[in-house]
């Protein structure tokens, strides 16, 4: 056999070796992606899904406006609410509060504007109801 032929022949076997592992190599990292963006799909969808039977009630109970009644309305136990205040940084306050029950806070404080964000489990995650959001104004 030809010298020269022999080193073709294995140039041409080591391109297509190279090839098919490359291949294989960006086809398994293409399928993790795919995998996890479905997952992180999927919880973004639970969460938006538990989040539409989430309801709460609430408004101030002094003339000092640092004092709220709240009322969960909602099928979920709220395990806490992030507060947002007119002037001031927002707070997470454990409450767990199960449907139907009502819950007297203080929050320290008095404001004239008050944003209130349920927040419940869905699944192993913590899930922050964004579009449940509640305002009261004092």
């Amino acid at each position: 056999m030809d010298k020269k032929g022999a080193e073709a022949i294995v140039a041409w076997v080591l391109l297509v070796g190279l090839s098919i592992t490359l291949g294989v190599l960006v086809m398994q990292w293409s399928k993790e992606q795919a995998e996890k963006q479905a997952k992180d799909i999927v919880r973004e969808v639970e969460g938006d899904i538990k989040c539409v039977d989430v309801s709460i009630n609430a408004y101030f109970t002094d003339a000092n406006c640092d004092e709220v009644f709240i009322t969960n309305k909602g099928y979920f136990r709220i395990l806490s609410i992030k507060i947002r205040p007119d002037i001031g940084t927002v707070e997470t306050l454990n409450i767990n509060l199960d449907p139907q029950q009502s819950q007297t806070l203080n929050i320290g404080y008095s404001t004239n504007k008050l944003d209130i964000i349920p927040i419940i489990k869905a699944g192993k995650e913590d899930i922050a109801c964004l579009d449940r959001k509640l305002t009261i104004n004092c």
